[in-house]
């Protein structure tokens, strides 16, 4: 419950506000834990460094080893498991 009023506001973050509102971006989030995925490298860089405001903002920050920006067709991941 903690985590999630920590990071309640992250999925407005990934997603944009108002008329530069970035489309095909989707959140998966289980707790502290979170997968963005989006159209292009471009985007998912542009959104981590929104991404890395949000938390700071926080207290908190990215763990570096566990960040990657990968092409989901050319490289597989495990998300929780």
């Amino acid at each position: 419950m903690l985590c999630n009023m920590v990071l309640n506001g992250l999925e407005e973050v990934v997603h944009g506000v108002g008329p530069k509102r970035i489309s095909k971006v989707h959140i998966i989030r289980y707790a502290d834990d979170f997968v963005i995925t989006a159209g292009s490298k471009e985007q998912l860089t542009e959104i981590l460094a929104k991404v890395k405001e949000f938390l700071s903002q926080r207290g908190l920050n990215i763990s570096e080893a566990k960040t990657r920006i990968l092409n989901i067709e050319e490289e597989a991941f495990k998300f929780l498991g």
